[in-house]
């Protein structure tokens, strides 16, 4: 009877792991403690704020908002949208930690966010659209060709439109659009794969093209590996490995 018991217990375990019981908790997030996760809210106004919110190190940043359809249009030619008052400068961070230094991106300067030097290689990036149902987001990684002063956005990326329903606010694993451009000279190319991962330095001047309707809302959790991802382009693989 004891090894009839060990036997079935052993088959349950592998049927929950075979089922994917354990790949998540539900939410669209990993099934992992969340404890040194960071979490950032991005919303989306017409009407921008006043305030320069410099140096706050605040968990929001303020974008102004702008047509999507025509947003994306643009990045799918590799462009950036036609709005600086949507742009979130993206820099390494000299503490390795995740700090809003500027929370505004409508006033004269963009947006400011410290991120993890390797940030690509040991997070991924999970998006929770809660904004008003039907905003829409579109948001992209973009940098720049130091040596032509030409700014390459990712391309490939769909239209988020706030859904209601069942499922309607789960995270979405964002990282090969917020972690990646595929490398404008292929590969080899600027950077050391086919994608020129954040802060690679074939590119510099990174920043996310924050492309949004009014009313939008999204939040941002970064959620770190149990162990880094393999070079030369993490940002195509999520933290178990799985190609995105």
């Amino acid at each position: 009877m004891k090894t009839f018991a060990v036997t079935a217990l052993g088959v349950a375990m592998t049927a929950m792991l075979s089922t994917g019981a354990f790949a998540g908790k539900g939410n669209g997030l990993p099934n992992i403690p969340m404890k040194d996760a960071f979490n950032l809210n991005i919303h989306a106004t017409a009407t921008c704020p006043t305030a320069a919110y410099d140096g706050t190190n605040r968990h929001t940043i303020v974008v102004q908002s702008t047509n999507v359809t025509d947003a994306n249009i643009q990045h799918n030619l590799g462009h950036a949208d036609s709005s600086a008052l949507n742009n979130i400068n993206l820099s390494p961070s000299d503490s390795d930690t995740f700090t809003v230094t500027d929370g505004n991106a409508c006033d004269a300067d963009p947006a400011e966010l410290e991120l993890p030097a390797l940030v690509a290689t040991n997070y991924d990036i999970y998006l929770k659209f809660i904004g008003k149902p039907g905003t829409q987001l579109d948001p992209v990684l973009c940098g720049t060709d130091p040596a032509t002063n030409i700014t390459y956005c990712y391309t490939g990326s769909t239209i988020k439109t706030r859904t209601t329903g069942n499922g309607a606010t789960q995270f979405k694993n964002v990282t090969k659009q917020l972690f990646g451009i595929a490398d404008p000279l292929g590969d080899p190319g600027l950077c050391p794969g086919a994608v020129c991962d954040l802060f690679d330095t074939g590119l510099v001047n990174y920043f996310w093209d924050w492309s949004a309707s009014t009313g939008a809302k999204a939040l941002l959790r970064f959620v770190p590996c149990t162990d880094p991802k393999d070079p030369p382009d993490p940002s195509l693989v999520d933290c178990a490995g799985n190609p995105l």
